[in-house]
């Protein structure tokens, strides 16, 4: 009996689909040439788009920062340093749904490859996503979530800077950005509460938005391990393949992969 290990579960599926439709391709064992690669962006709009975004989220994120512990304006332009906080929580929230919505349309280069078989030239198709690798991912969510965040905290500081009657118990900085945490994880410890009806308003706008980010955040992710999880199969079954036909032939020269 022979002494090597046999594959069992998706690699025996993996190695049964490679060595069949190797078979089919390459039945003599003709050399498998590189021929040429075309590229083809897919959704270039949308991951411009998601790209243009990220950079307002980071000027918006650092401006919150700033404005939550410092008042950058004066306090009789109240009108601009309120849209500036709801500007912040409008930025981080578009770029986690460009970012779910970059990954569920499928947005990337698809890459045709042309390979020589002998006589006959095939064509092999691979798409490749625009996010490829996790971090970046989780990266840009933590970048609208803290946006998100500090967004609501440069709010409620400026609802306390023009009437300190709108909140019990909180003052810009970190109170205000402590209060921004609490109702964003609708923990509610009632410490500090919302008086007016502006500022339960908003409030009750930080949870609404709490929720829906969860969705997002749980949608993107999804949807990145699932493309991610059909790119390496598609990949491994490719690879099977090649080694299949080039069976060992030191002159092939191998594609290139992303």
């Amino acid at each position: 009996m022979s002494n090597t290990p046999q594959p069992d579960g998706h690699d025996a599926l993996v190695e049964a689909i490679a060595q069949a439709i190797a078979i089919q391709l390459d039945p003599k064992g003709q050399n498998l040439e590189l021929v040429e690669i075309k590229s083809y962006p897919r959704f270039e709009g949308m991951i411009r788009a998601r790209q243009w975004m990220t950079g307002v989220v980071a000027l918006s994120l650092s401006y919150a920062i700033a404005n939550s512990f410092w008042t950058l304006w004066p306090p009789t332009l109240f009108a601009l340093r309120f849209s500036l906080a709801l500007g912040a929580i409008s930025s981080g929230l578009t770029l986690m749904i460009l970012l779910m919505v970059e990954l569920l349309q499928g947005a990337g280069t698809d890459q045709e490859v042309q390979w020589r078989y002998g006589d006959r030239l095939l064509r092999e198709y691979q798409f490749t996503p625009s996010l490829n690798q996790f971090i970046p991912v989780l990266l840009l969510l933590a970048s609208g979530l803290l946006t998100i965040i500090f967004g609501f905290a440069n709010l409620y500081g400026e609802l306390a800077r023009f009437d300190l009657t709108n909140f019990s118990g909180l003052t810009p900085g970190l109170y205000a950005l402590y209060f921004s945490l609490v109702t964003f994880s609708t923990v509610g410890y009632g410490d500090i509460h919302a008086d007016s009806f502006l500022a339960r308003l908003a409030a009750v706008g930080e949870i609404f938005t709490a929720m829906f980010v969860s969705l997002v955040v749980i949608s993107t992710i999804l949807s990145w391990v699932i493309a991610h999880k059909r790119q390496e199969q598609e990949l491994t079954i490719k690879q099977r393949i090649r080694e299949r036909c080039t069976d060992g032939d030191d002159g092939v020269i191998p594609p290139s992969q992303s």
